[in-house]
């Protein structure tokens, strides 16, 4: 369930030393929505392994493709690299799950 879910995200992330909260205000804020922006654009609003774009419809499925912006050094261990857009990957829901 998605109470379950939350549980063991805030389970998680407390035993790596952060707060839930706090790092939902960032993940919340201009800042990290700018850095997910421009990391979409510098990779052209394309999945890096497929090269679907930003909010195609989908061939097999019929909805809509969001895009997934990761971090390639982890948010927790490298707090000052959260917000340079070169330290994203940017991947359709397919090709991050690796289907």
């Amino acid at each position: 369930s998605r109470e379950c879910k939350h549980q063991n995200q805030r389970l998680g992330i407390e035993i790596r030393g952060e707060s839930y909260d706090e790092r939902h205000l960032i993940r919340q804020s201009s800042a990290y929505k700018t850095w997910r922006q421009k990391a979409k654009i510098l990779r052209g609003n394309k999945c890096e392994k497929c090269g679907i774009k930003d909010r195609s419809i989908c061939n097999c499925c019929g909805n809509r493709i969001f895009l997934h912006v990761n971090h390639i050094k982890p948010f927790a261990v490298y707090p000052d690299s959260r917000f340079d857009s070169t330290n994203a990957t940017v991947l359709c829901p397919k090709c991050h799950l690796g289907l």
